[in-house]
Parts: structure tokens; sequence; C-alpha cells
């Protein structure tokens, strides 16, 4: 197997050394429309999350619907954009007990920008077999993900079986076949970014493994500054240069990111600059959360019992503000500041610009506007240690 992909990886990388992103436009026009016709009898539907400032939430929900292996989309953006469509059908599912098993290779994915005429071809397995073709930029997103999707699905299907199987001599064998899919995986990864700098796609699978924490912080510095070419300077590029500002500016001794902005729950401004003079726990989290919601209780008490000297700061990502006031409302000793992440490039995205990796992390800031350490996720002992840390800095 590993024979088999290697030779895979090498015939993508030769075709696609020469494979420049020379993106066409035309002018106003900012139509794209997009084609597939699979080798599958499949009808079902696949959705996206697209950016839009004018519904609330600052996104809208958009299906494609594909009927006997068919489909047809098409839209209107004003500079590249990407597009994941994803599947809730159980065929492109590995389902388990109480839920299934998060898997890229379920997803649809494609660019688009203005003039596009894309088309997608493949077939529909046991996940999506199927990519974009028309363009240098799809060419290449389409290669990686041949690569990766089948080990991707292979995976996912191992820990599935892992999952269901009571035999622990099998259980065990699918686990080392699972972790050897992963290495797998993250290498492919890797390769392709080394031998494709600053293609979009290279700068997309690393913003990827980035916010996947597939790469060390200092794996990261070193991978970005080796990026270039004509793909510098899009929105995805932007968005990997936010997460690598937050690493390099949220290293414990920095002076905290500027936060100011009008992404609260009432629409009024935020200044973090304001805090000055007091600590401040920064809580990135979401309703969807569970370990964010079942330690807020023992955040709650530790704010009260030092409220005099302390201000929390809630950076909610994934929530509609109707959502997070309907968890509040019963909840009144949350009483802290409450912000809204954005996504993307938009400048409200604190996720990026923190780079926040996973859910809950807490960046405590010092009276003077330093950080003073990072949590990344739920340690029953935390209270503990920021009680010592306190008093160490008072």
């Amino acid at each position: 197997m590993k024979r088999y992909y290697t030779g895979l990886l090498l015939s993508i990388q030769c075709c696609l050394i020469s494979c420049k992103q020379e993106l066409p436009m035309s002018g106003t026009h900012h139509k794209f429309h997009v084609s597939g016709e699979l080798e599958s009898s499949y009808s079902g539907e696949f959705y996206a999350r697209i950016k839009d400032t004018s519904f609330e939430q600052g996104f809208r929900m958009d299906t494609l619907r594909v009927t006997e292996g068919k489909f047809e989309y098409t839209g209107e953006v004003m500079s590249l954009e990407k597009r994941t469509f994803y599947s809730r059908d159980s065929i492109l599912r590995k389902i388990i007990p109480g839920g299934y098993i998060p898997s890229k290779a379920n997803e649809l994915v494609f660019y688009v920008f203005p003039g596009a005429d894309l088309s997608v071809s493949g077939r529909l397995d046991t996940f999506v077999n199927a990519y974009p073709n028309g363009d240098p930029a799809n060419a290449s997103i389409a290669a990686l993900n041949r690569s990766i999707y089948p080990m991707i699905d292979a995976r996912a299907e191992s820990i599935q079986n892992s999952i269901l199987t009571k035999d622990s001599i099998l259980k065990t064998a699918l686990k080392v076949k699972s972790d050897s899919l992963y290495d797998m995986i993250l290498s492919t990864k890797r390769q392709f970014i080394d031998k494709n700098p600053g293609t979009i796609a290279a700068i997309d699978i690393f913003l990827d493994m980035l916010s996947r924490k597939e790469l060390t912080e200092n794996e990261a510095l070193q991978i970005f500054e080796s990026f270039e070419g004509d793909a510098i300077g899009n929105s995805i590029y932007m968005e990997a240069e936010s997460r690598i500002k937050g690493i390099r500016f949220t290293s414990v001794g920095e002076e905290v990111p500027e936060i100011k902005t009008y992404a609260t729950l009432d629409g009024t401004i935020f200044d973090l600059q304001s805090l000055r003079g007091y600590f401040v726990i920064l809580d990135f989290w979401g309703t969807w959360c569970a370990p964010c919601v079942s330690e807020m209780p023992e955040l709650s008490k530790f704010y009260h019992k030092h409220q005099k000297d302390l201000r929390i700061v809630a950076i909610n990502s994934g929530d509609t503000p109707e959502r997070i006031r309907s968890f509040l409302k019963s909840k009144p000793e949350y009483d802290w500041f409450q912000l809204l992440s954005a996504k993307g490039e938009d400048p409200d995205n604190f996720v990026s610009a923190f780079n926040v990796t996973a859910f809950p992390t807490k960046i405590i800031v010092s009276p003077d506007g330093k950080i003073l350490a990072k949590y990344v996720g739920y340690d029953e002992g935390l209270y503990v240690i920021l009680e010592d840390l306190f008093k160490e800095e008072r």
C-alpha cells in the first residue's frame, strides 16, 4: 500500500510542478457555473455554509442537488472563493452509535471565481470520489484530494469498525491501521505543500493542517515563509496569514493583540484596551462544545470570587446571536462580555487572530496587557493553577 500511494503522489507532483494559478477573470462579470455528471445513479443533497453579511449570523446555507448523478450549480462571486459541500447521507458517512465519524472524504470541494466554468467528474462510493477540473487551481486541489481521500475514507472505516467491534485483538489491529493511515495522510499533505509552495491548494491545505494542529508552531512559521507566487494575497492566503500572526503575537510574554469591535450581542463597541488594570480571561467557546458548557459553572464561581480585579471576555465561534441569547437567558450568573468571532478573512475572525485550534481555549492576560498563559481544552485543575498564577502576578 505504501508503494502505491508513494507512486501516486510522485505522479501528482510531476503534474503540478508547472501548475500556475492563472485564474481567468472577466471584468464586472461575476457569474460562475459548475456542472457534474458522476458515474452513479445517486440522488441527494449536499450543503455548504456561504459567507453572506446580509444574514444576521453572517452566513447562509446553500444546497447542491444531485439527481441521478447529475447536477448544475451557478452563482456569483466577487473574487476567488472556496466552496465545500458536505453530505448528510448515511451512504457517504461512517455511522456509529450516537453519531458518525467526521471525514473530509464526504466533502465535494472546488474553487469558484468570476467567469469560472467548471466540471466535476468521478463517482460516489463510500465517499465523495469526485473532483473538479477546468483551471489550474481546481486541478491542483483535485489532484491532492484524489490522493488523500481514499486514505481518509479507509481511516474513517477503521475507526468505525474499531468502535463497533468487541474483539480486543481486532480493535488493536484496526488502531494500528488507523495510525498508519494517519501518518501517510500527513506525509502526503506535507510533500504536496513542499512541492507546490504558493499554489492556492498548498496554502489551503496548510491552513487546514494548522487548524487541525497537524503542524507545530515552528513548522507552520517555516512553511509560511516559503510561500510565493500568484496565490499570495487571496482570501485563503489572508486567513493563513492571520493565523500566523496569531502564533507570533500570542506567545507568553507578548502584548495581547488588539480587539476593538462591534461584534457584540447588542452591537455596541467593545475595546479590550478598556480592561487594562484587570486580569482578563479570553474564553473561546461555543454552545455546541460540551466541555465549554460543562466547565462554565466553575468558571463563573472563579469569576465571582475574583470579580474585583478580573474580567472575562467570552469569544463565541459557530453560534448565532439568537442561540447565544437563548443559552444565556436562564444563566444570569454568566454575566461577562460576549463577542462573536467571524469567519475567513473578516477582521473579526478572532479564532484565526489568536490561532485557536480547539475549544475551549483560554488566554490569560495580565493587568498590563501581557499574555500570561494559554490553556487548550478543559482540565479540572485549571482553576487551582489560575489561583496560583494570580497570586504570583499581584
